[in-house]
């Protein structure tokens, strides 16, 4: 069989080629920029992928691509910007995938936030932010200051900014105004100080498993980069038994 990945994450495909190779199963990577994977390609993943220069943004394309792979048996994504067109086309090629809600709230950050906020596993709520228009007095009401504005379906820490007060929070929703959104909205949350966790999880078939926990090393405020990642990360022995 074959398996097909639309775009991945920038480490691990040799791995992810490996497994493949161990089970019998041929990998296809398609990817709008090669360059990207050079490491992975060049660390032991050649002999296990087929790169599929595609442009990736092109959802035709990607389909005429995968109409075309033969005894096509999954499409796989691991990445946020792909993650909803990947669903469209698994479904359109009646291929197995992701749960399509699922996806499409975690994508949302601002139902995102308030979905874990009613859930009681966040201080603070999210209110969403047409470009050009801003209701202040919402915002300061539900969310306050300071706080962050964000593309409420970004990626890759681009169209990020922290705002102190509220005449820096209209002057920045005037200048969006225009600007290519992938989510179309923006995002006005609580800026949390502090350091970064994240909890690294496999569901499967009803199940979710703890894989570790997992923390990162930012750049300086206000560019929020994600610098190094930590795994995992050595808790005293309180919090790991909590």
């Amino acid at each position: 069989m074959t398996v097909v990945a639309l775009e991945t994450l920038t480490f691990g495909l040799r791995h992810l080629a490996a497994a493949a190779a161990d089970r019998g199963h041929e990998l296809h990577l398609l990817t709008r920029d090669r360059s990207i994977y050079a490491f992975e390609l060049s660390a032991g993943a050649p002999e296990n992928v087929r790169v599929v220069d595609v442009e990736t943004h092109d959802l035709d394309r990607v389909t005429a691509v995968l109409k075309a792979v033969p005894d096509l048996a999954g499409l796989i994504n691991s990445t946020d910007t792909w993650s909803r067109p990947a669903i469209e086309i698994a479904q359109s090629l009646g291929l197995p995938g992701q749960d399509r809600k699922s996806v499409e709230l975690v994508r949302d950050k601002t139902r995102l936030r308030q979905h874990l906020y009613q859930a009681g596993l966040s201080r603070g709520t999210a209110v969403g932010v047409a470009p050009g228009k801003a209701d202040v007095d919402l915002v300061v009401q539900q969310v306050g200051f300071p706080l962050i504005l964000k593309d409420s379906s970004g990626t890759s820490s681009k169209n990020v900014w922290l705002v102190h007060e509220p005449g820096e929070l209209v002057e920045i929703i005037s200048r969006v105004e225009g600007a290519a959104l992938h989510g179309g909205t923006l995002t006005a949350e609580p800026y949390f100080s502090g350091p970064l966790y994240s909890a690294e999880t496999l569901s499967w078939d009803g199940e979710t498993r703890l894989l570790g926990i997992s923390s990162r090393r930012l750049s300086a405020e206000p560019n929020f980069r994600e610098e190094t990642i930590s795994f995992p990360v050595r808790f005293s022995e309180r919090w790991v038994q909590e």
